[in-house]
């Protein structure tokens, strides 16, 4: 079994205890994996802390974590994990993924491919601060230069204890870049009615205008893909076909245009029981497909992580209509529904609540402070955008407002030299 474990010198320690006073009766270890077939051996720790977990994201079940650590291996890179334990057992498990990128050793959490997934570790009994404690602890001491951590959600328990980790020298003087995710609360709805009555009626209409439309067609089917070809097919062309539009976009979207993302969930609908677990949805019409999404099912919520639909089909909002599928089906199962990151028109319709996310750094070595200065000065362009598009947009207003006046005082006037005229 490829497992390696650090003596307490080095960049690596494994079996480090924190002080007593800090952090009671826990202690954490890093464990090294090296290959698939020693990967495995995690199985039993990971599923033991995942069965107590409440809130468990399907990124963060073993099987996924699995693949993806398959194809880390298959591009040359080491799993380092850490495992936190207290008197009963394991607490908290995190993988992280570590990536030679020329001199530096690179490490990020286990990924489909796009670093897109929400950086947090798997904590049993949620997210305790002794636990946090004793991640971040163990956090400092793995073989890297650099940690990269996507999406951790800001003023949370882990960016609070992140905040001790080493952050940088001069990085931490630039505010991160933030950015929002959106997703429904449905607990604030008794029914799924009182949900559709939160969206404006026109909308609604539209939409099933817009389905009526597609019925008229064709036999139009929406739903989940249950078994493994049919799971297979959809995938083929969600990705095949949002590939040739990213083509035609002229967007260079590496992880589309390398297939990485594809071969992970097409190698993934081979390891989950997608009866019980499906991850794709289509909607389709006389067989043939108009729209297909990944929806990643938690025991908390959807995630809907990627979707795609025939453009052919745009004026009847195919896309949206297979969101409104999930997010009912969601509704039904006592699930949140999660847009995710990033700002779109369809996200602010639908979402009654925001989470506000960045990205997080942890400097692991003298050597890796080199790599501060790309990330600095991305920070510095990421302000400097926001400044000139919020000084952009008072212009516009401004002049739009200046405009409208102008527009105002020339009726008033015309009207005026209208009525003199009249009176003459």
């Amino acid at each position: 079994m490829s497992i390696q474990k650090y003596k307490s010198v080095g960049p690596v320690v494994a079996d480090s205890f924190l002080d007593a006073d800090e952090v009671m009766c826990l202690r954490n270890e890093i464990r090294r994996f090296e290959g698939s077939v020693s990967f495995q051996s995690i199985h039993n720790i990971w599923n033991d802390i995942a069965s107590s977990v409440a809130d468990i994201p399907f990124y963060l079940s073993y099987d996924y974590s699995k693949v993806a650590a398959e194809i880390a291996f298959a591009h040359g890179a080491a799993i380092e994990i850490i495992i936190v334990y207290d008197v009963f057992g394991p607490v908290a498990i995190w993988p992280f993924a570590i990536y030679a990128k020329g001199p530096f050793l690179v490490g990020k959490c286990l990924t489909c491919g796009n670093d897109e997934e929400y950086g947090r570790p798997l904590i049993r009994n949620g997210a305790r601060e002794d636990v946090l404690a004793s991640v971040v602890d163990a956090l400092k001491k793995i073989h890297a230069d650099i940690l990269r951590i996507p999406f951790v959600e800001t003023n949370s328990s882990l960016d609070r204890a992140l905040a001790l980790a080493p952050r940088g020298w001069f990085l931490p003087l630039v505010t991160p870049e933030r950015i929002n995710g959106y997703w429904i609360d449905y607990s604030k709805f008794a029914t799924w009615d009182e949900f559709l009555k939160s969206i404006s009626a026109k909308y609604w209409k539209n939409l099933r205008r817009g389905k009526r439309h597609l019925q008229a067609q064709g036999k139009l089917e929406i739903g989940w893909c249950h078994g493994a070809s049919d799971t297979l097919v959809a995938l083929e062309w969600l990705f095949d076909y949002k590939k040739r539009w990213a083509i035609n976009q002229n967007l260079n979207v590496q992880w589309l245009c390398d297939d990485t993302v594809k071969d992970f969930f097409i190698k993934l609908a081979g390891r989950v029981d997608l009866s019980r677990s499906p991850f794709v949805a289509a909607m389709r019409m006389d067989g043939c497909f108009v729209a297909a999404g990944i929806a990643m099912i938690g025991s908390k919520s959807v995630e809907l992580y990627i979707i795609t639909y025939d453009t052919e089909f745009k004026k009847y909002s195919p896309g949206i209509l297979l969101i409104d599928y999930l997010a009912c089906w969601a509704y039904n199962n006592k699930l949140n529904f999660d847009f995710r990151i990033l700002e779109y028109d369809y996200k602010s319709r639908w979402s009654n609540a925001q989470t506000e996310y960045c990205k997080s750094f942890v400097f692991l070595s003298k050597f890796g402070h080199a790599l501060e200065i790309p990330l600095f000065i991305s920070r510095i362009k990421y302000h400097a955008k926001k400044f000139y598009q919020l000084v952009y947009n008072d212009l516009k207003s401004a002049r739009i407002a200046y405009l409208q006046k102008f527009d105002s005082q020339k009726q008033l006037t015309d009207g005026m030299t209208h009525m003199l005229q009249q009176n003459q």
